[in-house]
């Protein structure tokens, strides 16, 4: 018996039949997380914070720009450091991202086996 190839059309159709449990039209697309669930909870717990240190240094560096227009020239030497947290923030936030991102994949929907990787 040779192999039914998998693929995204097929797969849509309902056509392919699964691999494991040879049941025909029970594939499925369905996005699932790349990692494990703990490392997903570790994205998160990396990617929430990330949110209020690019707010606040965002309104630190617009207080700053606000103050150095009213002639304070503390408020320039401060600048440096709040573009420092935004930038550090954003990058804390593109690694949470890559932990918590999903992908499409092709399952069974009756044995749940995962077949490929949806493109």
């Amino acid at each position: 018996m040779q192999p039914i190839p998998l693929n995204l059309q097929a797969a849509r159709l309902g056509g392919a039949a699964c691999r494991v449990c040879q049941q025909p039209g029970s594939l499925e697309i369905r996005k699932i997380h790349r990692f494990s669930t703990p490392v997903v909870v570790i994205g998160w717990l990396i990617l929430l914070p990330t949110f209020l240190g690019m707010a606040a240094g965002a309104l630190g560096l617009a207080g700053a720009g606000l103050a150095a227009s009213h002639g304070g020239d503390a408020a320039l030497s401060t600048t440096p450091i709040w573009i420092f947290i935004i930038i550090a923030s954003f990058m804390g936030g593109l690694l949470g991202y890559l932990l918590v991102m999903k992908k499409k994949v092709i399952t069974c929907s009756r044995c749940g086996g995962v077949h490929a990787e949806a493109v």
